[in-house]
This record gives structure tokens, sequence and C-alpha cells, in this order.
């Protein structure tokens, strides 16, 4: 796997607004927040290992397999998952299916420690950001 990317919410959303991120396999990332007309990008490394873990548990959800989106209640917040591999791009957009639960749940873990303001900390002794910076941000 050479790049994993996961969004969700929306930037009309008013608890979260949208967050969308973008995982290299050489441990860079950056991550966008848009919450109504506020939006900032920033841009990182991830501790080593890091992307491999999240790969790891990416595969073990048997991505890129998911149940059809059924109808879901007003003001579900989706979430897109992507992944590069072997030449090619696989994405899906789920509703929190319970195979996708442990990936999902580090990736929260991650922007976390990124964006506390938007996730709050989550406990646990997993350290994945090494270091970030906020690149751009508008109001």
């Amino acid at each position: 796997m050479n790049r994993i990317e996961y969004s969700f919410g929306s930037s009309g959303e008013i608890h979260v607004g949208r967050v969308a991120l973008v995982i290299d396999a050489d441990g860079t990332f950056e991550m966008s927040y848009e919450w109504g007309a506020h939006s900032q990008k920033q841009r990182g490394t991830l501790v080593s290992g890091a992307f491999e873990t999240l790969s790891s548990l990416l595969v073990a959800s048997e991505f890129p397999s998911c149940e059809p989106l059924q109808p879901q209640p007003p003001g579900t917040i989706f979430t897109q998952i992507g992944a590069f591999h072997d030449g090619r791009w696989d994405r899906i957009e789920i509703a929190r299916p319970p195979a996708y639960r442990p990936f999902m749940n580090e990736m929260a873990v991650l922007i976390s420690q990124v964006r506390p303001d938007v996730l709050p900390p989550m406990s646990g002794d997993r350290r994945y950001v090494a270091s970030s910076k906020i690149v751009d941000e508008s109001n």
C-alpha cells in the first residue's frame, strides 16, 4: 500500500465539520479541516511504523469489501476510505460497519493527536504523530 485517504463529515456539519486525511507510505501526511467558512490544512510526519500499522488494520478489515450503503437516518456521518496499491485506487463509502471499527478507531486516535479541538484526545499509549504544523488557514 502506497497511500491511504480517509475523510468524514461535511463543512456544514455543526459538530465536527469535514476532516480529510492523506497518509503516504513514507510517513508524511496532510490533513485538511473545514467547518463553516473556516478551513485549515496541516502537514506532518508520523512516527516510524505508524503507516504500516494503519495499513495492516485496513487490510485486516477486508478492504475494499463493504456492505452496500443502506438508507441511513438524517445526520448520519459517512466515511470515505481510499487506498492506492498495486498501481490502482480502491475507494469505499461506509457508515461505520463493524469490520472497519479497529481501523477507524486508530484513525480517530491519529486525528485527535493532530487536532484535539476536532476530536478529543483518545486514551491509550499509541502515538502516531511525530510532528505537524499548519500550512494554510482561512476564515
